[in-house]
């Protein structure tokens, strides 16, 4: 049933909550890796989201930016309540779409 949900798709955000543990670890160890698997290789942005709530943090974002590096995805971190980095999470899958055309040129 998950593989539904990105089918065909061209790009892929993998989300996780900065004050959860467990979403960060879900992200990686089952839809990042699901997606990939599935998808190949095309853009996944790693986006780390709820950073209005700094002082509940659990995940850096130097943690994030590593596990995105180690998994060769940009990361971007964001509050979607605050409407923080919202639109340059999707400048960059715009990023990796022109450079995944390139490519294939």
């Amino acid at each position: 049933v998950r593989h539904e949900y990105y089918k065909g798709a061209n790009c892929v955000f993998v989300v996780y909550d900065i004050t959860r543990r467990d979403t960060f670890d879900e992200a990686i160890d089952f839809w990042y890796k699901d997606a990939r698997m599935e998808l190949g290789n095309i853009p996944f942005v790693l986006v780390g989201n709820k950073i209005d709530l700094e002082h509940a943090r659990q995940i850096s974002k130097e943690q994030g930016q590593k596990k995105a590096e180690d998994l060769s995805s940009f990361f971007i971190e964001t509050s979607a309540l605050k409407n923080i980095n919202v639109q340059d999470t999707f400048k960059l899958i715009g990023i990796g779409l022109f450079f995944k055309t390139l490519e294939q040129i």
